[in-house]
């Protein structure tokens, strides 16, 4: 096992030293510990990940396996048995069922890795039964509800108002709709490209493609088309009076008066918790507005597989498994569902 001492800079010297060296076959497999192999297998990873997956996968090794007595032993010692004693400590001490299905993947990848690379012979990850996850009931906003909360964004923050009503209008994520460009926008045809998300790496921003990795149109109704007008224009007019202009490549939301730079998907989240708060609907999340534009879909008996395509799963099994038990029958059409609220 290798330690690292000083600062940042000489830790991660010796980290690229570290990996430099198990690629060559230099460090033997007697002496890597699980703790090194995730570092190694962080770095194999780092391009393939998300940011957001990235940081939370390597936070999980730093600070919760690396320091651990599994995170010690030497990674040819390790077996089925100490990685379940492992998931079995981690849930009496309290820990969270889908963090230790997130320490599972973590271990998983990196075992299968160290198989690749011939230091072990097989991955004991494998064998381990992984924690099931659990499932939170979708108990999304009732329709009073949204129009109580896009009416008190077009009361003070008119942009937050347009995201809402995109955000209702669309279901998208909100990364997706931090991410819309102008040129997405076909407000003849009423339809959104959602082809690129926003997502916060540290203290920057990264633009990828969407969580499934395939773009998608999605159609507005005629109200929401309106409202996306309406903030675009105002969009222009800002722009205007301070003397800039915006590309059509320009992001549909930003805080910069050329719209050259996306909306931060925090501050954006950090606005609705106030507007949330403010109307006395505490519990409901951003997030939220997406599972009731899919809910209300589902609830109009719009075919799973549209709906599934139109919220961006990666097929219908993904949405029937969110959403099995979260609606109830309804007759309006998919289109006008969350449009009509605002008619």
């Amino acid at each position: 096992s290798r330690t690292f001492h000083g600062d940042r800079a000489g830790a991660e010297a010796r980290l690229d030293e570290l990996v430099a060296d198990v690629r060559a076959g230099r460090h033997g497999d007697a002496e890597i510990t699980l703790g090194a192999l995730l570092e190694v297998w962080l770095d194999a990873v780092h391009d393939d990940l998300s940011p957001t997956t990235y940081n939370e996968y390597a936070r999980l090794s730093r600070n919760l396996l690396a320091p651990s007595p599994l995170g010690r032993s030497p990674v040819r010692k390790v077996t089925s048995a100490d990685l379940i004693a492992f998931y079995r400590a981690m849930k009496r001490s309290g820990r969270a069922v889908n963090t230790i299905r997130n320490v599972h993947a973590v271990l998983r990848g990196a075992l299968d890795y160290a198989v690749l690379a011939e230091w072990i012979d097989d991955n004991p990850a494998a064998r381990a039964r992984r924690p099931r996850g659990e499932r939170r009931a979708i108990k999304p906003p009732t329709p009073d509800q949204v129009v109580a909360l896009v009416t008190a964004a077009a009361a003070v923050n008119a942009e937050l108002a347009a995201f809402l009503r995109l955000a209702v209008a669309t279901g998208a994520r909100r990364g997706e709709l931090c991410g819309l460009r102008r040129s997405d926008v076909d407000l003849e045809a009423r339809t959104l490209h959602i082809q690129r998300a926003i997502v916060h790496d540290g203290d920057r921003l990264v633009v990828k493609d969407t969580k499934t990795h395939a773009d998608r149109l999605r159609k507005i109704g005629p109200n929401a088309a309106i409202a996306l007008r309406d903030h675009l224009e105002a969009m222009d007019k800002r722009a205007a009076d301070v003397g800039v202009r915006i590309s059509k490549h320009a992001y549909v939301f930003s805080g910069r008066a050329d719209c050259a730079t996306p909306m931060k998907p925090d501050t954006i989240t950090t606005y609705f918790v106030t507007l949330r708060n403010s109307v006395g609907l505490k519990t409901v999340r951003l997030h939220d507005l997406r599972h009731f534009r899919v809910t209300q879909e589902l609830d109009a008996g719009i075919p799973m597989p549209t709906v599934s395509e139109g919220a961006g799963h990666a097929n219908s099994a993904t949405t029937a498994g969110i959403y099995a038990h979260g609606t109830e029958p309804s007759s309006e059409l998919a289109a006008d569902v969350a449009d009509d609220l605002f008619g």
